[in-house]
C-alpha cells in the first residue's frame, strides 16, 4: 500500500478510541466551504469497527458560539449487507484505494474565524470493545 506521508499510525488491540485533530482557521481560505475527512484504511485482522460498531465524529470551531457538528459513522463497510456507495455514514473508496469518511463541513467565513482553531474529532469510548486493524493516513480538509 502507498502512503502520502512518511508515517501512518495503526491501531493496534485498544478499547478506547479517541484522534483529535486541530487547524487553525487562519490556513483556510476565507468564504470557502470545506469538507473534513478522515482517510483510513483497515488490515485484514481489522475488527471492532465493523457494522454494528458506529463510532463518533465530530468537528467545529474550538470555543466558538456554534455547537460542533457530531455524527455517528461505520469504518468498517466490509460487513455492512448495504452498497460501497459511501453515501451516508458508511467509508467511501477512493481513487488511491484508500477508504475516507466524512466528518463534517466548515465554512470559513470573510475574518470572522482568525485566530480560531478548527477542531475534528474520532471516538468509540463507550463500549470499550477491543478494537485493531485501523490504519490512519490523516485527516484531509479540502473545498468542496
Amino acid at each position: 500500500m502507498n502512503y502520502r506521508f512518511p508515517e501512518v499510525a495503526e491501531l493496534i488491540d485498544v478499547c478506547w478510541l479517541e484522534i483529535n485533530g486541530k487547524l487553525s482557521t487562519e490556513e483556510l481560505s476565507r468564504n470557502t466551504l470545506y469538507g473534513i475527512y478522515l482517510v483510513f484504511n483497515l488490515t485484514s485482522e481489522a475488527y471492532g469497527m465493523d457494522f454494528d460498531e458506529s463510532v463518533e465524529v465530530s468537528c467545529g470551531i474550538m470555543g466558538g458560539a456554534a455547537a460542533s457538528e457530531t455524527q455517528t459513522v461505520i469504518l468498517d463497510r466490509r460487513r455492512s449487507s448495504s452498497s460501497s456507495s459511501g453515501v451516508g455514514n458508511e467509508p467511501k473508496v477512493r481513487r488511491d484505494r484508500w477508504l475516507e469518511i466524512k466528518m463534517g463541513e466548515y465554512f470559513s467565513l470573510n475574518g470572522e474565524d482568525d485566530g480560531g482553531d478548527l477542531v475534528m474529532s474520532l471516538k468509540e469510548v463507550e463500549r470499550l470493545n477491543w478494537k485493531t486493524g485501523l490504519i490512519v493516513e490523516g485527516i484531509e480538509i479540502r473545498p468542496q
